[in-house]
């Protein structure tokens, strides 16, 4: 099946259960690259939506629990403050909860769901933005703090 074809398809499903479109999911969740020979397209974009919620739930892990991390994210959170751990916290419980309903729906497919839960992955991708900012900012701040290439670290020769 063609990209075209796809939006085509894609379009009747914003119809049927009122998602969002197919242009916004593309944006934040690279859509276009699903399994277009799929007779359950709605579970092929909530699965491409997850990818990258997956991806930040192991992202906000190491964070919170660096034992397990590579060490430089040791330098990512030694600054990190009580406020910066509960956005953090926040974000990895509400997207955990996706996590799970998604395997809900691994094993009891409904096109009605699929739809729920896409809408609700965006909503809360779109909620969970801001935070995600500034914890990178807040990344950005103690690598420039502690980043091995400052002038002030002395002579290591």
């Amino acid at each position: 099946m063609e990209l075209k074809d796809l939006k085509k398809n894609y379009e009747e499903l914003v119809k049927r259960h009122k998602i969002p479109s197919f242009k916004e999911l593309n944006e934040e969740f690279e859509i276009d690259r699903i399994e277009r020979e799929s007779d359950c397209p709605l579970r092929s974009v909530r699965k491409a939506m997850m990818d990258k919620i997956v991806k930040y739930i192991q992202f906000v892990e190491m964070l919170l629990n660096p034992a397990q991390a590579p060490p430089m994210f040791m330098m990512f959170v030694k600054n990190v403050n009580e406020k910066d751990k509960k956005s953090l916290e926040k974000i990895y419980e509400n997207f955990i909860k996706l996590e799970l309903s998604s395997l809900r729906l691994e094993i009891d497919y409904n096109e009605k769901n699929e739809a729920l839960l896409v809408k609700k992955i965006s909503e809360t991708w779109g909620r969970s933005k801001l935070e995600l900012r500034l914890v990178i900012e807040m990344m950005e701040r103690n690598w420039n703090k502690s980043s091995p290439g400052r002038a002030d670290r002395g002579y290591l020769g």
